[in-house]
């Protein structure tokens, strides 16, 4: 028989009932059970009893005599005081002798400190570890490069760290998130559990929460329970967080509401790139289903302008069929709402085309459209949008109105040339020495080329939510006579929580799939 261990307060109430004589059948068998197999849990009972039978002498020692009919002598009060001492000696003995006891079983029932890698990760113990005892080190530091890992302390206590990101933890109930992204899921025994970023200290009252501490700002937002912030700079007054709040926190760590965003966070450690793929091989009732891991599998619909029906125009692509747009009518939109904030991501596809027009707004500013784009162009740094140029055909990426990346030199590859050619487009979130945000890197047909031309008005904070702001594909919302439509014909989408690598993006380009890294 293997039976299942309790917890160190489950222990001491089945003693506290044993010795009260309120121990159920059930639970008095697996006593029995704990006493025959486990010596741990006999010397526990052992100390136990001692501290028992300690406190009932002593309550006896102290008890008021009542049949006494005379004054004792002074040799029996001072027998008497003796007995007393001696006995609160003893139970106080047998008190620390019990309390250490339990702690040593806790330490040894408890399950070791665990740190999990999720699929494709690249971290590292920068300093400290996980020592012979289950414990982490002394001021333990992680560093996760890209992907995500899972860290459990002893008393289940769940903290997901999303790369790039450092981590540290100070003791088991203190840590610092000085960079990335992290979930925490606190034990209730850990209440008071404090998170430090370089401006905060978010305090655990009991909760599920996470922290963005990318860019200017940090993002701290409650999915239950409560937190408290205090800033980490004198003269700013603490605030209180709870469910279904959020905050973002300047420089000297000011706070100011934000929206709820529940596609910023990973809440649990995937087995597979987090990811999600549109093939446009077949149409089913609500639109081309889509393949994913770790996000909602939204299909794509096809949609006419001004809520004009339209039908979906199915062609041969790269790999099985693709969706035409190109007659001019008609776009795409899903209700997956893109990734969030400023972590990593991959955007993936094949495009067909032929040269268009150069566009203009109603200001007579020329621009490009988006090929694939979601969020809010109405936030700086809010939408995220993957482009094809009208007349070169190169590939670029855009956030907001003024911060974009172009790649590949003008007249060097033209992809709108009428035949299929896969581009992507990859941000790492990461940052250099320097402290500058690593550029986006592009590619043309499995090949990384070289980015030409950078304005960085905002930083990326990309933002998921309402419709507005969800996955569209092929759609101009700039034209000045309403939106319309851009002509090519798109296969096989690919988006990505986390940056590929430049041979993932190989295999992609040949094979139509995400390899997992060595």
């Amino acid at each position: 028989m293997n039976s299942r261990l309790p917890t160190p307060r489950q222990l001491e109430q089945l003693f506290q009932d044993l010795e009260d004589g309120a121990l159920s059948a059930e639970d008095h068998a697996w006593l029995m059970d704990l006493l025959r197999e486990r010596s741990e849990i006999r010397e526990a009972y052992h100390e136990h009893m001692a501290l028992a039978t300690g406190l009932h002498e002593l309550a006896e020692a102290w008890a008021p005599e009542h049949e006494e009919p005379a004054r004792p002598s002074p040799e029996i009060l001072q027998r008497r005081s003796l007995r007393r001492s001696f006995f609160a000696a003893a139970a106080l003995v047998a008190l620390f002798a019990v309390a250490g006891s339990f702690i040593a079983i806790r330490g040894r029932m408890l399950p070791p400190v665990t740190a999990t890698a999720g699929a494709g990760a690249v971290w590292r113990f920068e300093d400290g570890g996980i020592g012979k005892k289950g414990d982490f080190l002394p001021a333990t530091r992680i560093a996760v490069d890209h992907g995500s890992v899972e860290i459990v302390t002893r008393s289940r206590t769940r903290m997901l760290l999303e790369g790039p990101a450092v981590f540290e933890i100070h003791d088991p109930r203190r840590v610092s998130l000085s960079r990335g992204k992290g979930w925490f899921d606190v034990a209730p025994e850990d209440k008071g559990f404090t998170v430090l970023t370089g401006r905060l200290h978010v305090i655990d009252l009991g909760t599920r929460f996470g922290i963005s501490a990318l860019g200017a700002s940090d993002r701290v937002q409650v999915e239950s329970g409560s937190v408290r912030l205090e800033s980490r700079f004198p003269g700013i007054p603490p605030a209180a967080l709870k469910s279904g709040q959020a905050v973002d926190a300047d420089l000297v760590g000011r706070t100011t509401a934000a929206d709820y965003d529940p596609a910023l966070f990973l809440r649990s450690l995937p087995t597979r790139p987090v990811a999600i793929h549109w093939s446009f091989d077949e149409e089913g009732a609500d639109g081309f289903p889509a393949t994913a891991t770790g996000f909602d599998p939204a299909p794509v619909r096809v949609s006419g302008f001004g809520s004009k029906p339209v039908a979906a125009r199915v062609v041969p692509g790269r790999f099985g069929s693709a969706l035409d747009f190109t007659v001019g009518d008609s776009f795409a939109e899903s209700d997956f709402p893109g990734i969030s904030g400023s972590g990593p991501r991959t955007v993936a596809l094949w495009i067909r085309g032929r040269p268009i027009e150069r566009r203009k707004t109603s200001r007579s500013v020329e621009y490009t459209p988006s090929v694939v784009s979601w969020g809010d162009d109405s936030i700086p740094g809010g939408l995220w949008s993957v482009r094809a140029h009208c007349i070169s055909g190169i590939v670029g990426t855009q956030w907001a109105g003024n911060g974009w990346m172009t790649a590949g030199k003008i007249g060097s590859q033209d992809i709108l040339d009428g035949r299929w050619h896969h581009i992507a487009s990859v941000y790492t979130g990461a940052t250099g020495a320097d402290g500058d945000t690593e550029m986006v890197r592009h590619y043309i047909d499995g090949r990384r080329v070289e980015t030409t031309y950078v304005v960085m008005g905002h930083g990326i904070d990309t933002r998921a939510g309402g419709a507005a702001a969800s996955l569209r594909l092929a759609y101009d919302g700039r034209l000045p006579g309403g939106p319309g439509n851009i002509p090519v014909m798109l296969d096989e989408l690919h988006i990505v929580r986390a940056a590929l690598s430049d041979e993932q993006i190989e295999i992609l380009f040949r094979e139509n799939r995400i390899a997992m890294e060595e």
